[in-house]
């Protein structure tokens, strides 16, 4: 899978609203909850989300500092909600990032601490 093809997955599923896959949550997200939450506290933010790709499909989670976990197209809905009108541009910077660090096999995660 090119990078061009990681991105428009990203795309499709991240601001066109298609389908995550729950069955790539499972097997490729689920088992770095805890790793997650633990960055979260060691880094002090008010939440993080990590996105996965794999043969195109995608799964993502959104972890917030109360310990809540938003899964796959719930994730993506809070994001929308924490990030209002910005969530699309946002997502325009980093969807091509992210595409990068999938191709690399790396999970993409982003921290965000609120001000």
């Amino acid at each position: 899978m090119t990078i061009n093809e990681i991105q428009q997955h990203l795309q499709a599923v991240l601001v066109d609203d298609a389908p995550m896959s729950r069955v790539l949550y499972d097997e490729a997200l689920a088992e770095y909850l805890d790793e997650f939450g633990q960055s979260l506290k060691t880094d002090q933010e008010d939440y993080l989300f990590a996105v996965i790709e794999y043969s195109g499909e995608v799964a993502m989670i959104l972890l917030h500092k109360s310990g809540e976990a938003y899964i796959n197209d719930v994730a993506r809905t809070k994001l929308q909600e924490l990030w209002g009108g910005t969530y699309r541009s946002n997502m325009d910077e980093l969807i091509p990032v992210f595409a990068k660090q999938l191709d690399a096999g790396e999970i993409a995660i982003v921290g965000v601490e609120t001000v």
